[in-house]
């Protein structure tokens, strides 16, 4: 196995890449990509400077804006109530926090090491 060809992912882990869910497409960067991590660290200074003692609201509030900020780049075709809404950074985290099941999509693309690898953006 070459390490190299497996775990490096260059810019796509930045800049994101489109995947398809249902009728949908949502352009994810890879997770714990370095600008993801930067805004973590940049979002706890913010809230009090600390991952530890803080509330688990206040920990999930960081971490919905550090997704909505680096993970959940853009998306196409998404509704409520049959309104399409743009991607937004207000809308990106009312769905991440409203919608917890569409967190963890969120969360499972951008975890998902093929979605990121030339072979597999060549085919979309």
């Amino acid at each position: 196995m070459d390490i190299e060809q497996v775990f490096r992912y260059g810019p796509r882990a930045v800049q994101g890449v489109w995947a398809s869910y249902e009728d949908a497409e949502l352009k994810i960067a890879r997770w714990n990509n370095e600008a993801h991590r930067s805004s973590i660290q940049r979002l706890y200074r913010k809230y009090g400077g600390k991952r530890t003692g803080i509330s688990e609201a206040l920990s999930e509030r960081i971490g919905i804006e550090a997704m909505a900020d680096h993970i959940l780049m853009d998306w196409k075709n998404i509704t409520e109530s049959g309104v399409i809404l743009p991607a937004t950074r207000e809308n990106k985290i009312r769905l991440l926090s409203d919608y917890p099941d569409f967190r963890d999509e969120v969360f499972h693309l951008s975890r998902d090491p093929d979605l990121f690898t030339e072979e597999e953006q060549e085919k979309n």
